[in-house]
């Protein structure tokens, strides 16, 4: 039985991996949360998990199994705002703190795409130099400097996983799917700019594969996780006009305006790939006919 503990549990991440890892019975699971209450009754009477504060998990008791115990630590505010951040960046502090206290095999902390900032070309691999450029992506940079501070030279088999950008967490394509459903124009501003975006399945499936290798191997410091694709905002808009049709009989519009805006984002997640045998599997098009079917059943049906 292996544990597998996950801080930030309420999160979109972290829900999707607990999901699919509670369906398997050679796992046990500890999920961390300010709300623990809140995650029993999402998955119900399940055996194979526990819940927990972090405060209540650093004086739970557990039996690891030849050590075969891991930490993927999700939890981080999506917020600019530094006093969140600070928060955050505390916290990563105090889980480090237990991992090293409790003798955890192994730990994986989630950091982001976005700390390789815009200085240098994409595709951006793991040895390109950090540059973050704001708030949020210099916070997710310190989570990465504590976590090496930490464990460097510790027992620990430990690395960090820069996360391309999570589809469902894209505020401009959700603002696309609500505006093809409400029979708003889609305004696309530029155009131009370039961006990359994996599905949160394709996340927690590529987890999984980390979870499963992690006491086999000997981790790197580092791994980019995406889809090796990126894609113009024209051709998203695109892509959202032409779901919209096939899947939901709906003729969005798309209104475009000349914009100087400069973004290229975009990561080589070969080593990932090959590291852990793992390949994404979700389209464009099928994240996108997700958002539509999340928004839809959210709103409770269609109206136009």
């Amino acid at each position: 039985m292996k544990n597998v503990i996950i801080t930030g549990a309420s999160g979109l991440v972290a829900t999707e991996l607990g999901v699919l890892l509670s369906k398997r019975d050679d796992i046990q699971l500890y999920l961390i949360s300010t709300h623990p209450n809140k995650l029993a009754d999402r998955y119900g009477d399940k055996q194979n998990i526990k819940y927990f504060t972090l405060n209540e998990f650093k004086n739970y008791h557990y039996a690891a199994v030849d050590r075969s115990d891991i930490l993927i630590h999700t939890a981080f505010s999506r917020s600019s705002e530094g006093d969140l951040l600070a928060q955050s960046i505390d916290y990563t502090s105090q889980v480090l703190q237990l991992v090293k206290e409790k003798n955890i095999r192994s730990f994986i902390n989630i950091s982001s795409q976005s700390i390789y900032g815009q200085k240098y070309e994409p595709l951006w691999k793991e040895t390109t130099p950090a540059a973050p450029n704001y708030m949020y992506a210099l916070g997710k940079y310190s989570t990465e400097v504590l976590t090496n501070t930490f464990l460097d030279g510790s027992n620990t088999n430990f690395t960090n996983i820069r996360l391309s950008s999570v589809c469902e967490n894209a505020r401009f394509l959700n603002v696309f799917v609500k505006n093809a459903i409400g029979g708003i124009p889609i305004k696309v501003f530029g155009g131009n700019q370039r961006c990359s975006f994996i599905d949160v399945r394709d996340v927690a499936c590529a987890l999984e594969a980390v979870i499963d290798m992690a006491d086999k191997i000997e981790l790197d410091n580092a791994y980019n996780l995406g889809t090796n694709q990126t894609y113009t905002i024209a051709e998203l808009a695109d892509s959202v006009k032409r779901v919209a049709k096939e899947s939901y009989s709906i003729n969005a519009q798309i209104e475009r305006e000349d914009a100087d805006i400069k973004l290229d984002v975009g990561m080589d997640s070969s080593r990932f790939m090959k590291t852990f045998n793992w390949e994404p599997t979700i389209s464009v098009d099928d994240m996108i006919r997700s958002l539509f079917e999340f928004i839809i059943n959210v709103n409770g049906g269609l109206s136009y």
